[in-house]
């Protein structure tokens, strides 16, 4: 049960074609989110385009700060749910919507979420690797991992 462990295991991309395997604690869920336990995750283009291709901003910033999780197209059972989160409980089957919109752009006060000027995404899936590990430090990683953390609306 969740509430024996801490840590969960994910597939971390270290570099240029580097993938390590190694433990992270699971995050605390907080308002309106959700963490979700994988249960099927897909390996998408753009996970092969960041696994074969980074350029050298990216090589490098995974050099000084550390891995990212990639994966973002996945499905799971809601694990754990935060407050003010509605309609989704513990053992609820789901998938993932992982685009993450910053809500305040002039296209997201429009509600043109896709067009989003600092659109990131779950997994590396949009934005930058410094804003896949700014999400990590936030407890929001990929789906190439036991579990993923996600904001409720993402669900």
């Amino acid at each position: 049960m969740m509430d024996k462990i801490s840590e969960y295991r994910a597939a971390f991309l270290v570099g240029d074609r580097q993938i390590a395997f190694s433990s992270i604690r699971i995050p605390d869920v907080g308002l309106n989110e959700v963490l979700i336990r994988i249960r099927h995750t897909n390996l998408c283009p753009t996970d092969l385009k960041k696994y074969y291709s980074l350029d050298e901003k990216s090589l490098l910033t995974l050099r000084e700060k550390g891995g990212v999780i990639l994966g973002h197209e996945a499905s799971g059972t809601v694990e754990k749910v935060g407050k003010g989160v509605k309609d989704l409980e513990p053992g609820m089957r789901v998938a993932l919507d992982p685009m993450l919109p910053c809500g305040s752009c002039e296209y997201c006060r429009q509600g043109d979420f896709p067009m989003c000027k600092k659109l990131r995404g779950v997994g590396v899936s949009a934005g930058s690797v410094q804003d896949s590990l700014d999400l990590l430090s936030k407890g929001i990683g990929g789906t190439f991992a036991e579990f993923v953390k996600v904001p409720a609306e993402n669900v």
